[in-house]
């Protein structure tokens, strides 16, 4: 996404007058964004209908003024699609850091940094015999995995070692 630096402020203005496609929630005071969105993310196009930007980025710069360089503009109310500028604020990575950490939402468990490969993994669906079988195949990707029941591209990651 770019941001809109070096941007006439009207023309941050006239697109950000796309603010009024957001909506009041359910008395929880954020205004979320109801057009395109990105990871969960409002986006809008800049001034020049070139570029994607995040819709609470553009919000803040009409509203409030330009983001320094190595800011990012957070969420109080944790809501991705909200850009109501009271909900708001500026902050480094590490303050995001810990602002997530601090509510819980930080990734953690067996589901992440500590996840078992191969068979022992969680969702695994195959046995290493089997994925030594793909392994030595010469049969087309596509056929192999129809007898295994899984994704050509799964195939495809056994065979070039990037899982299992």
């Amino acid at each position: 996404m770019k941001r809109l630096r070096n941007v006439d402020p009207t023309v941050k203005l006239d697109a950000y007058s796309k603010y009024n496609r957001s909506r009041s929630y359910q008395g929880t005071m954020c205004r979320e964004w109801t057009r395109s969105l990105t990871d969960g993310y409002g986006r809008m196009r800049n001034g020049s209908g070139k570029n994607m930007v995040l819709a609470h980025r553009v919000a803040w710069e009409a509203w409030v003024g330009p983001i320094p360089k190595g800011k990012q503009v957070l969420h109080r109310c944790d809501n991705r699609r909200c850009v109501n500028i009271q909900h708001l604020f500026l902050g480094d990575n590490t303050t995001n850091v810990k602002d997530k950490v601090s509510k819980g939402r930080q990734a953690r468990g067996p589901t992440h940094s500590t996840m078992q490969r191969g068979a022992a993994g969680p969702g695994a669906k195959l046995k290493q015999r089997y994925v030594d079988q793909i392994r030595r195949s010469t049969s087309r990707q596509r056929d192999v995995a129809a007898v295994y029941g899984i994704s050509q591209a799964q195939v495809s990651r056994i065979k070039n070692f990037v899982c299992w």
